[in-house]
């Protein structure tokens, strides 16, 4: 009688596509969606201003924001520090909360992936936020970000 050899199951790997995100977005099931910005990007601007880097953060400067959804991390640096951005989502739902969310701000909303290429010219960009977003890349994907 030959042994059969044992089976391992393979762990189906959760698909976080715009379909999942727009749903999210629409209906949210699985998030706690804010509009405040987040508490770490909070920190980090203090961490600048008391390293005395204000020039990062100075007004005019411009940020891109990979994984924007609902635009409150830009907005945020908008209103605080009069900075103008570019925000990538995946989501258009998120994008259309983001782009009506952010008045007449100088922000800027597109849909996309974080690993294709970004709407902003190479080193035009003094900050470049990704929040949570590059985890959900496979390892191409990581490095083209």
């Amino acid at each position: 009688m030959a042994i059969k050899p044992n089976f391992t199951r393979k762990k189906k790997r959760k698909v976080h596509g715009a379909a999942f995100w727009d749903k999210e977005y629409t209906n949210p099931e699985h998030l706690k969606l804010s509009e405040v910005e987040s508490a770490d990007l909070a920190k980090f601007t203090r961490w600048i201003t008391r390293r005395k880097r204000e020039d990062v953060l100075a007004p005019g400067n411009s940020t891109i924001d990979a994984g924007c959804g609902n635009g409150r991390n830009l907005i945020y640096l908008a209103r605080e520090f009069n900075m103008h951005g570019v925000g990538v989502d995946i989501s258009s739902a998120a994008v259309a909360q983001a782009r009506r969310a952010s008045g007449d701000l100088r922000l800027t909303y597109h849909v996309g992936t974080a690993d294709a290429p970004l709407p902003a010219l190479d080193e035009s960009q003094t900050l470049a936020l990704d929040m949570m977003t590059s985890h959900f890349l496979d390892a191409a994907g990581r490095e083209h970000l």
